[in-house]
């Protein structure tokens, strides 16, 4: 998870250290209107590090009303736990496990722990490795052959060399590094961070010409003008380099999901959607049509509201409801629990399913202590991405242009007030498959994603696709739970009725639309031999407004 580019190398020098003190409290900047949701993700990232006290921290977030939290326990090619895949990062205890530690005190307190593994970057990794590496070929270049230490455009804090995605080695390292944690310990996900190329610049090295070129079966007589922007072949370049990003995200999914089904594979992802699309190789909102994440963090950080839901609108208008989105918030711009709170709160009036927060430790220990009797009170669970994957639809429903309501929303869908809706609910689809041609990396991203990538429909227009979704077969697991109507806020409208029975069996229920912004929710339990679990998942945000006279 990344702070804006410009903060990066502050947050990479601190350590999110929450204490065991006792926390001040400092209410009266707090909005006055503060007030707490059930149902969502509340997460804190954690900066690499040794020498924590794991069950005082998560200690404090449970306290504090919070329930995830995403530590970043591997960056590049080091491990800050015993690893057999990266390097162990110098600085820890001899014969300490903190990520074991982690986890247990985790566990203890209730609260998710998501590995943050952040991709590519050589932070801290030791020059004699570095130089091992550039012989080898494996690093990124920039047009102009440099490495990224040497790139003076890119800002700063990101001037490091970083692993080439389109080396076979190295993809191999980055799936690994990711599985192996999953299948050494009981983590409740895996999170990416920086799962894309550092800049627009990068990579033009040796490898990626020739194997661009064997994939796509393009001669390049002038290289690289002819692949940089207003060359000729500059958007078969962008999609082959999205598609080696893409193609990594499906291995290491399925793989994931294969050896423990429950565990969430998610990510970071750029704020600027058309950024992140064209400079930076990252279609994240790909990712979520095709569902190889189950949810994610978009890196909004901001100064005020306006620009939160400036960032925030556009990108839950990509995602349309098909994953959870976990705004994250943090950076320099954010000064005060107030502010946070505010941002908490224009997050879930959005529609944003829950936050993750990045701060200096001192600021953010007093900040959770302040939420905690107001914004995070509630009980947080269940979180979303819990819910077995759900189809909703409106039925005949009357929806209203911004233009035809008296107001409207930025996000979601306006319907006609006080009109008789029909819901279409189903809990439990088969997860959305796309047809692939084999698992082979960087001939896959060509073959498979170059197509997709250029029929990419233009940003904030499509729907989520869900490839001929095919309900469960086999011993159907039971769902019961009841179906509500709430605001943004979670204040409970309408019970509209409980249900019970096999999953995947569709549902209807009937409402009148409530003035204002509102979403249908379904708070859950799920029955498997497994256990039980509870869930809770939503409508896309909707809006009763009357018909513009």
């Amino acid at each position: 998870m990344f702070p804006t580019r410009a903060e990066e190398g502050r947050r990479r020098r601190t350590c999110c250290a929450l204490g065991v003190a006792a926390l001040a409290l400092a209410l009266a900047g707090l909005p006055a209107s503060a007030q707490s949701r059930r149902g969502e993700m509340r997460g804190v990232g954690m900066a690499s590090g040794y020498n924590r006290d794991w069950p005082a921290i998560t200690k404090s977030l449970k306290e504090s009303g919070f329930n995830a939290l995403l530590a970043n326990f591997s960056t590049g090619r080091l491990a800050y736990y015993p690893s057999r895949t990266l390097r162990v990062a110098a600085g820890g205890m001899p014969g300490r496990n903190e990520l074991a530690e982690a986890i247990g005190a985790a566990r203890a307190n209730g609260i998710e722990l998501h590995v943050w593994r952040i991709s590519w970057a050589l932070w801290d990794a030791p020059q004699e490795e570095i130089a091992l590496l550039e012989t080898a070929g494996r690093l990124q270049r920039n047009a102009l052959g440099q490495l990224g230490r040497d790139d003076a455009e890119l800002p700063p804090e990101l001037r490091v060399d970083w692993l080439c995605p389109s080396h076979p080695e190295n993809r191999k390292l980055e799936k690994e590094a990711a599985l192996e944690v999953v299948r050494s310990y009981e983590i409740a996900g895996i999170h990416f961070d920086r799962m894309q190329f550092p800049s627009g610049s990068f990579c033009f090295c040796d490898r990626c010409k020739a194997r661009f070129q064997h994939d796509t079966k393009m001669a390049i007589s002038r290289w690289p003008e002819e692949v940089q922007p207003g060359g000729q072949h500059a958007q078969q370049w962008q999609a082959w380099r999205r598609g080696l990003i893409t193609s990594l995200v499906e291995e290491i999914n399925e793989e994931c999901h294969r050896i423990k089904p429950q565990a969430a594979v998610s990510s970071a992802t750029w704020p600027d959607t058309e950024t992140a699309y064209r400079e930076s190789g990252q279609d994240w909102p790909l990712w979520v049509r095709k569902g190889l994440v189950d949810f994610i963090c978009p890196m909004d950080f901001a100064g005020n509201e306006d620009d939160l839901l400036g960032k925030l609108t556009g990108q839950l208008n990509q995602v349309q409801g098909a994953v959870p989105v976990y705004v994250g918030l943090g950076g320099a711009q954010l000064r005060s629990s107030s502010q946070l709170v505010e941002q908490i709160e224009a997050g879930r009036e959005a529609g944003a399913d829950g936050f993750v927060v990045l701060a200096d430790g001192e600021e953010l220990r007093k900040w959770l202590a302040e939420l905690s009797v107001t914004t995070t009170a509630a009980d947080p669970n269940p979180m979303p991405h819990w819910a077995p994957l759900s189809s909703w639809s409106l039925p005949g429903a009357a929806l209203l242009a911004a233009e035809q309501a008296a107001s409207s929303i930025a996000y979601g869908k306006t319907v006609l007030a006080g009109q008789r809706l029909e819901v279409g609910l189903t809990i439990g689809l088969a997860t959305p498959t796309v047809p692939g041609e084999g698992r082979e990396g960087a001939e896959q991203a060509a073959r498979v994603l170059r197509q997709a990538a250029s029929a990419r429909p233009p940003v904030s227009s499509y729907e989520p696709e869900i490839t001929a979704p095919s309900l469960i077969r086999g011993e159907r697991p039971r769902v019961s739970g009841r179906v509500i109507v709430e605001r943004p806020s979670g204040e409970t409208l309408l019970v509209l009725g409980a249900f019970e029975g096999e999953m995947g069996a569709p549902r209807e229920y009937r409402l009148r639309a409530p003035e204002g912004p509102f979403r249908i929710a379904v708070y859950g339990t799920e029955e498997t031999k497994a256990g039980r679990r509870e869930f809770v998942t939503r409508s896309v945000l909707l809006k009763g407004a009357m018909k513009q006279q």
